[in-house]
């Protein structure tokens, strides 16, 4: 298994009160699977992945990414390990707009300390993956939607990932984009990629190719399915 979760919970505490974010949950992916984390906006599916990815700890709980206990690892090797074992697209594209495409997919290789020359190389091989390779040296203000989520794409798969997460990597784009988007990680996902998207897009609902479904409600996982495309 590439991901193992057990009998995780996360209750946030604010004024004296309790919050109970995710209750009980228990989650298995193999290596290359593509997962889609399905539920409405509130339903712990974007805390699950904080989780997941080292950014937030459990109440309580076991999290396994790669063989590591990422819920036990201290802040700094957690950092190390993201950057270079995790990919991540978030809805908001998180870009900095002021520079180049090229300069932004290169960014996630600065703490690898990866030379100049090299990571030129491997950002320019990223956005050939994604097919935007031609606006590489255009500055982010400059794209459209569906050409900054590309970007933001090739930023999250540099470093050749062993797994990407997205969440609500739709959200902000339109039908067209949408489906160019999902066009892109079943391909990736054809090469090998692990995937895991948290989304309530029902367009997720089409998907060409074997998927596995996880719908979670109310901080639960409601149940589990196996869709073949």
């Amino acid at each position: 298994m590439i991901l193992e979760v057990e009998n995780l919970d996360k209750i946030y505490k604010s004024n004296g009160d309790s919050y109970h974010i995710l209750k009980d949950i228990n989650l298995k992916i193999k290596e290359g699977e593509l997962t889609i984390l399905k539920g409405v906006s509130g339903s712990g599916k974007s805390t699950l992945l904080s989780i997941i990815s080292g950014m937030e700890k459990p109440t309580s709980g076991k999290v396994e990414l790669l063989g590591e206990p990422i819920a036990k690892l201290p802040d700094i090797h957690i950092s190390h390990f993201r950057a270079s074992k995790i990919g991540m697209v978030f809805q908001h594209f998180n870009l900095i707009e002021n520079i180049s495409a090229i300069d932004n997919v290169m960014l996630p290789l600065v703490p690898l300390k990866i030379g100049l020359k090299e990571g030129r190389e491997m950002a320019l091989e990223a956005l050939k993956l994604v097919n935007i390779e031609h606006l590489g040296k255009r500055d982010i203000k400059y794209l459209s939607g569906g050409e900054k989520q590309r970007v933001a794409i090739a930023r999250a798969i540099v470093v050749k990932p062993k797994v990407l997460l997205c969440d609500e990597p739709t959200a902000n784009l339109d039908l067209v984009n949408s489906k160019k988007f999902i066009e892109l990680i079943e391909r990736l996902n054809g090469n090998g990629l692990t995937a895991l998207i948290a989304t309530h897009d029902p367009i997720f609902d089409a998907l060409s190719i074997k998927n596995k479904v996880v719908t979670i409600s109310q901080g639960k996982i409601e149940k589990e399915e196996l869709k073949n495309g």
